[in-house]
């Protein structure tokens, strides 16, 4: 605080004559003090030490006189409220030489002159507590016929500079329509205002949010300052929220209610019947103030997460042309995504990322390597029919963006939201550039995410799966399967249905081998004449929505076929046949050290003791002879993979196809084959299959080669 002062009165003496009266006048009651030449106690009287040749005299009457004063404010309750404090002056010359209108007191020694002086001083800045003038009774017994009392100062009460604003707030967020109205106290009059900015009126008007800095000055030069917040009310801020279902404008802040205006008239926060393209809408709140919002409207994506996915950033043709209307433009970007499905929950992914804009105001982002932990391969059942969302290789996840500019930076009013699909795979180098997939050929064509051949051969006991992506919305979904016999006839199954609601983007698994159709089911005589079968996709009003694909019912002997499934680059999985020779490796591999042998060593013991040991079974598979030139072409999936199982007793066996060099394709051969190292999860035990036991059955003895490969 500047400008205060505590109310103080001081005044000085000589010896008082006995008797002489003075008075104070404190908390508004006139209060006597009378000199007495001669110890006293009563009340309102103080004692005048009149020993001759020493300075202690007229210091112990100050301090008697003290001693009186603060008694009687005790007995009033007034003894917090003042300090009193004495004190002895030294005077250089005798009599009056000093011209202060007092006769100096002769019976002092001639060693000095001295005076008196009381201190009385409030503890609060409270004007109650100012004391009037002192004032000066008779001059007490004879002979002491000059004053002997003089009020040297009597300062009033000065209250600390006060400023307290009144503030109004700014209408509408960024506008100049705050108002300022000062209340200023205390200090010495006349009190001068005056803001940083120059003004020196009370009152301001037309002011932007902000903080303004204003100082008081008063009669003193003593003085304050205030820095006065401005504030505005709440921007309105929107996110426009884009999914499948349509574009919802979720606008908070502003004064409510709030009011929605699109530039076709429509009134409502979402809507469903936006075509592509660019959509205005603005959005007032109960003040008037308002936020204009650009959609920028097309249809949502599937992306691979194995090829970019790119976020494309654009602060428009107004910038190009005067970047200064966003100085220090960025774009900020957040990935969330619904790591349960249709659980409606989204989580942030990593932190929020931040780039500059070019100099022409665009940026891109990618997201590709923030999503892939999220993504997992879908494995079917290994037994019985498999109809089911593959939920592990896909997933929803929003793209959150907005620019930041200004000095300093904020975040621009409008921040977008775009729900998108993610899928498990990828494209190749070329085509993932070239985007046919994703402008053309997926709609067109209407493929099964896989590349193998449309017709194929497969055995009895062949597990074979097709993964099936919407492309759009249908109540369910179903796969029809159409059996093929020797007599050139045809019947109609149904596959598997799924029902209750198909989403665009969402994929399935669907069982289309021999075992997964559950072929075995139907009479004997109809399954031997049984030649192949044909299946495809049809929604809830019996419409093709996918390809065509035909399986042929080998008739080929094979007896050491085996079976490796496999991811194939677009999310599924495929089914490799080996049917030539395989051989069974075992990659050992452990540490042992050589044992320090005391003279009374155990020769049972050896003389080395192993540590570890570890056996990595490597099954070396062979195609066979059947491999047609397409087919060989479109086994590079199967060097590619990243998730392989072995088809074993009814299960699968995790493994991964060891990475060599391989002949994919060799004209001079005239018979082509695919060789490859399957490798097995490493082992520290050994253990045979133990199969699984059903309710009401025994176990059997198994042997060593109980789930050999």
């Amino acid at each position: 605080m500047a400008g205060e002062r505590y109310f103080q009165l001081v005044f000085q003496f000589v010896f008082p004559g006995d008797g002489q009266l003075i008075w104070l006048t404190l908390a508004g009651q006139s209060r006597q003090f009378t000199a007495r030449h001669g110890y006293t106690t009563v009340p309102g009287e103080y004692t005048v030490f009149t020993q001759a040749g020493t300075t202690n005299p007229l210091l112990s009457t100050a301090e008697s006189l003290r001693g009186a004063i603060e008694q009687d404010l005790a007995s009033r309750g007034l003894a917090d409220k003042y300090t009193v404090a004495s004190t002895l002056l030294a005077a250089t010359t005798p009599e009056d030489a000093d011209g202060d209108g007092y006769v100096d007191d002769p019976s002092v020694d001639s060693t000095g002159m001295y005076k008196g002086q009381i201190t009385l001083t409030a503890r609060y800045y409270d004007t109650t507590l100012d004391i009037g003038a002192l004032q000066i009774g008779g001059f007490g017994g004879a002979g002491n016929d000059y004053p002997r009392f003089r009020e040297v100062s009597r300062n009033p009460t000065l209250l600390p500079l006060l400023i307290t604003p009144d503030v109004q707030l700014a209408t509408c967020y960024g506008s100049a329509t705050a108002a300022v109205q000062l209340t200023v106290s205390g200090g010495l009059a006349p009190l001068a205002v005056r803001w940083d900015d120059g003004v020196t009126t009370l009152t301001r008007s037309n002011l932007p949010a902000g903080t303004y800095r204003v100082t008081l000055t008063d009669a003193n030069q003593a003085s304050t300052y205030r820095d006065v917040v401005v504030g505005e009310n709440p921007r309105i801020d929107v996110v426009v929220q884009k999914t499948e279902a349509g574009v919802t404008l979720v606008a908070s802040g502003g004064t409510p209610p709030l009011a929605y205006l699109w530039d076709d008239g429509n009134r409502q926060a979402f809507r469903a019947d936006l075509g592509e393209g660019t959509h205005a809408c603005t959005i007032t709140d109960a003040l008037g103030c308002s936020a204009d919002v650009v959609v920028e409207y097309s249809q949502l994506n599937c992306y691979l997460v194995r090829n970019p996915i790119p976020l494309r950033l654009d602060a428009g043709a107004l910038y190009r042309q005067d970047p200064d209307l966003k100085p220090n433009l960025t774009f900020v970007c957040q990935v969330l995504v619904e790591e349960q499905y249709l659980s409606g929950q989204f989580t942030a992914v990593g932190a929020e990322l931040e780039q500059p804009a070019d100099r022409d105001g665009r940026t891109a982002f990618q997201v590709q390597e923030l999503l892939a932990p999220y993504l997992r391969h879908h494995v079917p059942a290994a037994v019985g029919p498999v109809t089911e969302r593959a939920e592990s290789l896909f997933k929803r996840f929003f793209l959150k963006y907005a620019q930041v500019y200004g000095t300093p930076p904020v975040r621009a009013a409008a921040l977008s939201a775009e729900q998108h699909y993610v899928l498990l795979g990828g494209l190749s180098f070329t085509e993932a550039r070239a985007r046919t997939w994703q402008n053309s050929y997926q709609q067109q064509v209407k493929p099964f995410l896989t590349w193998e051949p449309r017709e194929k051969e497969v055995f009895v006991d062949q597990p074979e799966f097709l993964y099936y992506q919407a492309l759009v919305a249908t109540p369910s979904v179903r796969l029809v399967v159409e059996l093929r016999f020797d007599d050139s006839t045809t019947q109609e199954l149904n596959g598997g249905e799924v029902e209750g609601g198909v989403q665009r983007y969402e994929v399935f698994c669907f069982g289309c081998g021999y075992a997964q159709l559950r072929l075995e089911r139907l009479p004997a005589t109809q399954r031997a004449r049984i030649t192949g079968w044909r299946v495809w996709v049809a929604d809830d009003d019996g419409f093709v929505v996918s390809e065509v694909r035909t399986y042929c019912l080998s008739q080929r002997q094979a007896p050491l076929r085996r079976y490796v499934l496999y991811a194939n680059s677009l999310g599924g999985m495929n089914t490799f046949v080996a049917e030539g020779e395989a051989q069974l490796d075992a990659e050992v591999s452990g540490d042992q050290v050589e044992l320090n042998l005391p003279l009374d060593y155990d020769p049972l013991a050896g003389d080395t003791a192993v540590l570890e040991r570890e056996l990595k079974p490597v099954l070396k598979l062979a195609s066979g002879v059947h491999l047609g030139r397409v087919q060989q072409l479109g086994l590079q999936e199967l060097l590619l993979t990243r998730r392989a199982l072995l088809w074993n007793a009814g299960r699968w066996l995790a493994g991964y196809v060891k990475t060599k060099t391989v002949s994919v394709l060799d004209d001079g051969k005239s018979v082509p084959t695919l060789e490859i190292d399957f490798v097995l999860p490493a082992e520290r035990q050994f253990t045979p299959y133990l199969p699984p036991v059903l309710a009401g059955q025994s176990a059997a003895p198994v042997g060593p080669d109980s789930g050999a490969v």
